[in-house]
């Protein structure tokens, strides 16, 4: 499927989180998070994401994503439709929705969430890091489609 990898983040339990763009013309929901062992084996598929560009995983082992818009059209990918997810076995759940092309994640040291925002597709000068509280986590919208891998 000519996955695009964009982001990667190592676990504390030792596993790397690596983020998908996916492949052109971007479907909706064709992005996702893998997490692999440090032997190499891969230990869960997190789907049905769009345009993931950043991934992180709290000390806590939730697993945020960062989806640089959920829709892609005829004029590229959609303004104000960005978010931040945090995925996990039973789904998908929103933290910040409506963002304007975010596109990376950090945590500070009392566990709230910066994210840059306006990334591409603004005047020079427009990007910008929000603060997200990840207290603000919402309902599960969608199974994330986790596969454990056979072994």
């Amino acid at each position: 499927d000519l996955p695009v990898p964009s982001a990667l983040d190592v676990g504390p339990d030792g596993n790397i989180y690596v983020g998908f763009l996916s492949a052109f013309p971007f479907p909706a929901g064709s992005a996702r998070v893998e997490a692999w062992s440090p032997a190499g084996e891969l230990v869960a598929t997190y789907g049905g994401l769009t345009g993931v560009t950043d991934v992180l995983v709290g000390e806590d082992g939730t697993i945020y994503a960062v989806e640089l818009a959920t829709a892609f059209g005829d004029t590229g990918w959609e303004a104000n439709a960005g978010r931040v997810v945090v995925v996990s076995e039973a789904g998908i759940a929103a933290v910040a929705e409506g963002l304007n092309f975010p596109y990376g994640i950090a945590m500070s040291p009392d566990g709230m969430l910066a994210v840059s925002v306006n990334s591409a597709f603004v005047e020079p000068g427009a990007g910008e890091v929000i603060w997200v509280d990840p207290a603000s986590v919402g309902e599960i919208m969608a199974p994330a489609a986790t596969e454990e891998a056979a072994g």
